[in-house]
């Protein structure tokens, strides 16, 4: 993807993650790989009101190119890129209930959000929780490449947010609206008596990804 349809990309998917309220204010932020390297919002941008001026063309080892500053957790979307060469874009949001459920204590660091639907297990198979750290402490990069590594492209950030990787930006846009929908889901039925989809309905799911 040249720079031109990346840009006009980054704008796109600002503009649905914030009428899809999951970026208040200048939360949250989004890159795409290019040919150069990759492209990400800059600091202190916000993903509704994005213009090809807040936006940060970089090196996959972190070097600025052209462009404002970028985003602080610019290692994050490294993080990923390094860890899955099949990835093509990073979303990141600090999205209402998926922040708010990356908040309870005791999820599973390795399947976060038990499948009651079939459909965020169809985007982006089990989800997985990284520790807290810091906004854009360098200490997050290990811990998402180590979950990365393990196969998780959907991951909640512990009292922070949400990071997804996936094949394209629509792609990963798409499944960040589905990783909310399901925390909010399971939100709304936490401390009730739900029917899961069995861990064979799950593998069958997620070899289906």
């Amino acid at each position: 993807m040249d720079l031109s349809e990346a840009s006009s990309a980054l704008v796109e998917a600002g503009a649905r993650l914030s009428a899809e309220r999951l970026s208040p204010g200048t939360t949250g932020n989004l890159s795409i790989r290019v040919e150069e390297g990759l492209l990400c919002t800059g600091t202190g941008a916000e993903l509704g009101a994005l213009s090809q001026a807040d936006l940060s063309l970089l090196s996959l080892d972190g070097v600025l190119r052209d462009g404002p500053n970028p985003t602080k957790e610019v290692p994050m979307h490294l993080a990923m890129y390094a860890a899955a060469p099949s990835v093509a874009a990073v979303v990141h949001t600090h999205a209402r209930h998926a922040t708010a459920y990356g908040c309870l204590a005791g999820l599973d660091p390795h399947d976060a959000v038990r499948a009651m639907t079939p459909y965020l297990t169809m985007k982006l198979g089990r989800i997985g929780v990284v520790a807290y750290r810091p906004p854009g402490d360098a200490g997050l990069r290990p811990l998402i490449e180590n979950a990365v590594a393990e196969g998780h492209r959907g991951l909640l950030l512990a009292n922070h947010g949400t990071l997804v990787g996936d094949r394209s930006l629509a792609e990963a846009v798409s499944a960040t609206v589905e990783l909310e929908e399901a925390t909010a889901l399971s939100m709304l039925l936490h401390g009730r008596s739900v029917r899961y989809l069995t861990p064979g309905q799950v593998d069958e799911l997620v070899a289906r990804g």
